[in-house]
This record gives C-alpha cells, sequence and structure tokens, in this order.
C-alpha cells in the first residue's frame, strides 16, 4: 500500500494509479511528495520517499529543476528531466515526466510525475550505436575492397583501416597454395615476423589450424599457447589472437588474423563481425582468382599450353623500352615446324597436333628461365632472348633444332620425325620496333625455308636477293605493318642493287622539297614523304635475274617490271596505316600523255602527288649509276626531264623541280668552295 494519501478534488489516487505498472508519484504544493504507488516504491523505498521533498530525492544537484511544474504553473504542456532512481547500492537512469493537477477551478494543486527507467533504453542504443559503427566499418572495408583487382594492396588498405578501428595491433591475410598458406598482406608486423610466418604449412601455427580445422581458432596469449611460435609473438609483443578461415562456396581459400597487445577473451558478438568480413574477404579472393585466372587463360594458347600471340607482343612491347632505356640488345627468334602439313595430310590433324605439344615441351626443357616463348600461330613459335646477340641467339637456335630432330614420340617411326626452320632477328639491329621486328625474323625464316629448311638464318637487308616471295608470304609480311617493317622491305629492295641503295629514301627528300615548293598542305607533305618511301616495294617481288640484268630488259622482262606498282598495292593494302597512299604508289608511272603503266592515266587524271614522285624518281635514277649504265650528271638529268617534259611529266612540276635542284646545287657548290678554301 502507499504510505500516504491524500483527498484531492474529484479524484482518488489510489483507485487510480495503484494498478498502473509505470511508477507514479504525486508532489503537492510544497514539493513534498504527497502520493507514490507501489512500482515507485519499489524502485526508490519507502523511507527515502516518506516527507522528502522530491527534488532531494530524484536531482543530484538538491535543486527544483526548471522543469518542474510547480516552477512552470501556468504551463499546460508536459514538460520532462532526467534523473538517477537510487535504492541502495542499486541506481537507475530515468527520464521522468510531469504534468500539473489542477482543481475545477483551474487552480495547480498538485504535480503527477511518472517515472521511465531508462536502463534498458540505454542497453538498446548502445547496442543500436557499435552496430551502426560496426555497420559503418563493413561498408568502408567493401569499398575498399572494391577499388582495385590488386588483391595484395587493397588487402593491405583494408587491413589497415580494420586494425586503425578496432584495438588489434596487428593484422594479415593468408591464402592458401598448394598445401601451404602464404601471407598475402598485413599490418602492424615486423620484418622478421613476416618473414618468419610467411609461408605456413596448412595444419600448422594458428592460421594452418583454422584453414585446416574450418573453424575459428583462439587463442587468449599466444605467448603461453603451445600451438604457437611463442618466441615470435613475444618479440612482437602480441598476446591475445584470433584467427578466421576465409571461405567462398564451401572452400576455404585463406585464413583473417588478428592479434592484440593485452591478454583477453573475445566475445561473440566480436568474432561475428569478423567472420562477416571475412566473408568480404572471401568473395574478394575468389573474385581475384577468377580474373587471375581469366588472363591466364586469355594469355594462353589453349593446345601447347605457351603464351599465345597477344601476349607475345605485349612482352616484346615492354622488351623493346626496356632495351632502348638500358641501350641493350636482345634477339628475337621465328621458328616453324618443317612439314607439319604433310603430317596432317598423312596422320590426321590429331597427330599434328600431338606434334605442336612435343614440340612446345621441347622449348621448355631447352631454354632458360628468363626466356619467353609462345606459339605464334598455327605451326610457328617465337622466342625473345633477353640481352643476348646474334652470336648467342644462333647458339641456341641450333640447340633447339637439334633437339627437335632427336625428339621421339611413342606411335611414330620417322626419324627424324620433327625438324625446324629458324629466322633470327636482333634488336636494333635488324629493325627497332615490334612489327618491324618481327617482320624481320619472319622474312629470316622464310629464307631458311628455302634454303632446305631444318636450318638458321640471321636477317639482314642484304639476304632478300634470292628470295622468291609468293603473294601469300607478301600479304602476311605487310599485315598491319607499319612504316618501320615495310620500310625494312624497302630497304632490302633497295639494297639487292649494289648501285641504287638509297634510292628510296633519296625519292622521299626530293619529292617532299617539290611539294613543299608547291605549297602544299602539311597533310599531302607526310603522304607524299611515306608514298615515295615506299613507291618501289613491289619490286620485292620481281626476281634479281631481271632487276639486275646488265643489258636491255626483253619485251617480256619489261612487263614483268611494270607489274611492281600492282604489287606494291597488293602489299601495301593490308595494313591499316597506308591506304591514303597507294594510289599515290600505283599510279607514279603513268605519263602525261596517257603512253604509262598500269592505267595509262593522262594528265591531270593521274593525282598530283603521284605525278611530284615520277619527277623526283626519274631524276634520281638518272643520276644513279645502274647496272647497265653510269650514273648522268645532274646538269644532262635536267636536259632530259626536260625533253619529256609535257609528254612523260608534267611541264609546270619539271620547271619547279628545275628551280630546287639549281638551288641545290648552287648551295652544293657554295659549300665546296667553302670546303676548298679551308
Amino acid at each position: 500500500m502507499p504510505y500516504s494519501k491524500v483527498v484531492l478534488p474529484n479524484a482518488k489516487l489510489e483507485e487510480i494509479f495503484s494498478c498502473v505498472k509505470q511508477p507514479v508519484y504525486v508532489v503537492g504544493p510544497d514539493f513534498k511528495v504527497i502520493y507514490a504507488n507501489s512500482h515507485a516504491i519499489d524502485l526508490v523505498g519507502k523511507t527515502k520517499l516518506m516527507n522528502k521533498y522530491c527534488y532531494e530525492i530524484f536531482h543530484d544537484d538538491k535543486k527544483q529543476p526548471d522543469s518542474c511544474p510547480w516552477r512552470r504553473s501556468a504551463c499546460n504542456l508536459q514538460v520532462e528531466s532526467s534523473c538517477n532512481c537510487q535504492k541502495g547500492k542499486v541506481e537507475n537512469p530515468c527520464r521522468i515526466n510531469a504534468v500539473s493537477v489542477k482543481d475545477s477551478a483551474g487552480k495547480m494543486i498538485a504535480a503527477l510525475h511518472m517515472i521511465e527507467v531508462t536502463t534498458e533504453v540505454v542497453h538498446l542504443a548502445e547496442n543500436l550505436l557499435q552496430s551502426n559503427k560496426e555497420l559503418q566499418l563493413v561498408n568502408e572495408l567493401s569499398s575498399i575492397l572494391c577499388q582495385s583487382l590488386d588483391l595484395s594492396q587493397v588487402l593491405k588498405n583494408a587491413l589497415g583501416r580494420l586494425v586503425e578501428w578496432s584495438d588489434f595491433k596487428s593484422a594479415s591475410v593468408y591464402m592458401v597454395k598448394d598445401g601451404y598458406i602464404e601471407m598475402k598482406a598485413h599490418k602492424g608486423l615486423s620484418a622478421d615476423f613476416v618473414k618468419k610466418m610467411k609461408s605456413i604449412l596448412v595444419g600448422k601455427e594458428l592460421p594452418g589450424l583454422a584453414i585446416e580445422q574450418k573453424k575459428v581458432i583462439i587463442s587468449e596469449d599466444a605467448q603461453l599457447d603451445a600451438r604457437t611460435r611463442t618466441d615470435l609473438f613475444k618479440k612482437e609483443r602480441l598476446h591475445a589472437t584470433l584467427v578466421v578461415p576465409v571461405i567462398s562456396k564451401n572452400k576455404v581459400l585463406g585464413a583473417l588474423s588478428l592479434a592484440s597487445e593485452n591478454i583477453r577473451k573475445f566475445n561473440p558478438r566480436e568474432i561475428k563481425l569478423l567472420e562477416t568480413i571475412a566473408d568480404q574477404v572471401g568473395v574478394v579472393m575468389e573474385n581475384s582468382n577468377l580474373y587471375q585466372q581469366t588472363i591466364v587463360l586469355s594469355r594462353t594458347d589453349n593446345l601447347t599450353k605457351l603464351f599465345n600471340s597477344r601476349y607475345f607482343e605485349e612482352i616484346l612491347h615492354k622488351q623493346i623500352s626496356w632495351s632502348k632505356r638500358k641501350n641493350k640488345t636482345f634477339s628475337l627468334i621465328m621458328l616453324d615446324i618443317d612439314e607439319l602439313k604433310s603430317i596432317n595430310d598423312l596422320y590426321g590433324h590429331d597427330s599434328g597436333d600431338v606434334l605442336l605439344r612435343k614440340f612446345a615441351q621441347t622449348l621448355r626443357d631447352n631454354l632458360r628461365d628468363s626466356d619467353f616463348y609462345a606459339r605464334y600461330g598455327g605451326d610457328e613459335f617465337v622466342v625473345l632472348l633477353p640481352e643476348s646477340n646474334e652470336k648467342m641467339a644462333k647458339v641456341v637456335a641450333k640447340k633447339l633444332i637439334k633437339k627437335v630432330s632427336s625428339a621421339r614420340i611413342f606411335g611414330f617411326d620417322k626419324k627424324p620425325l620433327m625438324t625446324t626452320s629458324i629466322g633470327i632477328a636482333v634488336f636494333p639491329k635488324s629493325a627497332s620496333t615490334v612489327v618491324s621486328l618481327v617482320k624481320a625474323a619472319d622474312i629470316a625464316l622464310y629464307r631458311a625455308k628455302q634454303d632446305g629448311k631444318n636450318c638458321v638464318c640471321l636477317f639482314e637487308p642484304s639476304l632478300l636477293p634470292e628470295i622468291n616471295f609468293s603473294s601469300k608470304r607478301l600479304g602476311r609480311i605487310a599485315q598491319n605493318a607499319d612504316l618501320n617493317a615495310i620500310q625494312t622491305l624497302v630497304t632490302a629492295v633497295d639494297l639487292r642493287d649494289k648501285f641504287t641503295g638509297v634510292h628510296s629514301s633519296e625519292v622521299s627528300r626530293l619529292a617532299v622539297l617539290l611539294t613543299d615548293k608547291l605549297g602544299l598542305p602539311t597533310g599531302d607533305r607526310e603522304k607524299i614523304r611515306i608514298a615515295a618511301l615506299l613507291h618501289d616495294v613491289g619490286k620485292i617481288g620481281i626476281s634479281d635475274k631481271i632487276l639486275l640484268k646488265p643489258s636491255k630488259l626483253s619485251a617480256k622482262e619489261y612487263a614483268q617490271v611494270k607489274k611492281h606498282p600492282e604489287l606494291g598495292v597488293s602489299i601495301l593494302k593490308y595494313s591499316k596505316h597506308f591506304k591514303k597512299m597507294l594510289n599515290i604508289v600505283l599510279h607514279h608511272h603513268e605519263r602525261w600523255d596517257g603512253k604509262g603503266y598500269p592505267y595509262g592515266l593522262k594528265g591531270k587524271k593521274i593525282p598530283l602527288l603521284a605525278r611530284i614522285i615520277a619527277v623526283a624518281d626519274a631524276y634520281e635514277a638518272m643520276t644513279s649509276d645502274r647496272p647497265y649504265r653510269r650514273a648522268m650528271s645532274g646538269k644532262k638529268a635536267l636536259t632530259q626531264l626536260w625533253k619529256f617534259s609535257g609528254s612523260q611529266f608534267d611541264a609546270e612540276l619539271t620547271k619547279d623541280f628545275t628551280s630546287i635542284i639549281k638551288e641545290l646545287q648552287k648551295k652544293e657548290k657554295s659549300a665546296l668552295t667553302i670546303e676548298r678554301r679551308n
């Protein structure tokens, strides 16, 4: 029963509040408690309530709060304040809601107070706050783990944030690999600890046990735990350690290990959070594994399991860049299995595949770890020999020829079953770009084939005189070739004749000078520069017997020579780089009077840039030694140009070209005079 009853007008407090489950008390005009229900007595104590001022009971400062209805009698609103309700040694944080009680005349006669114990509310609020912090951490780590495909870096960043957020001193992530687990990332560990714990057998140490048992492993003090290398933990000053296995799709991928400087237990909530984080790490590891597998598949030839041509070109780019920076040489070897088509026809393609795999294995068994080798396509393979010269490359090539020819395959009796032809190109001597280096090696390989196969050939421009290129091979060489690659062919063409070693480059120089004289756009200047360099590339398909003939050509032989513009176009059309130059190359032997070749175009129907090259080409040819005559003087060559001006050559271009040559001759004469005086 309540300790006191006060009769208020029209109110029976006991009847009203005895059944209320919430603590209730009523304060009279003198600020003393005049009524309290049983719940209020249980909360505070009867003795403490009796004849006490309410503000002495519920407020530590013993002062009337501003929220007291007696101090705010004019206010009809409900007021609220916080306090502590203490009974014995038990103290409960409370919230008090107060409202005034008035008589029929509107006069305030009491203040009704209802107490709400906030202990549970505070606990729930604290839990909610902690949950929010944990959720924020999980979201942060999720964002960090998705920032990059560099697994080591994102794990390192995530561990850094985890250590910063928690009271752990260190954290590390291990990944399973071939019966071992390897530390993939770490935070807060010394170099010595990392070195000694870098690789662990599954089942050993706490991370290995977590992975083997697929469960959380806890040590309250790793320095005293027989399952650990206690000396390392003592040196690192680490005690309590928790390891969570990282699992994705029911497969254990690794472990998340955390260690504290203190000896302590881990609560279930903490473990649950770390398991959630480990799940995130598992997803990232799984995605990383899939990405790496995709990368490997994209770089690997499915049949031989060697790298493919696309990855080879990527590595070749890097090798060239590195070699340029370091001023180093390296060699490119291109290999071809001889007569593979015949083997496919005779034994079937399955047998051919067996040979390809055996050939690939021969490369693996006989090359250095530092060498890079790949299947380039079909029956062709490539090998990069870093920091090697032509002599070293030949040694390797001859070794491979020997090993390939001695290979034996079960079920095949033919001896030798396989032979290989090899072409070598050396950077930068043979070529200096990716495409041109590959083309050079390909040309050398083709020469090795023509030399009887099962042999080695080193690329040099001078080796081309005896090569009879098929149109198919020329198309392959020119496929997506850049200027450097085509220039390799052009140089080879020029060097076939000891008299015309720089013909194409000189024609290009003169044609550019004439273009500048005419004031043509910069785009035309670049087009004619390249087209002039390439104008005779079609001669690669014409035999030396005709090109180097010292006497007059027969009608049949001349007909062969006249094909070189069209042959040049058939080579260049395979490359996207030379689309705009095709018409120039094709028509540079047309005549103003329509009697030229290949189409007999006349006058201004001949492309202007082709007419410019025709003049420059004729002048350069006349002023150079040829197998069938000595070089003319510049003056005589100009006379010849004027003789055929208006018939073979554009008269206006002849006029402008003559002024250019005379200006050049004047400068040369002046330079010679100065040299003699000096």
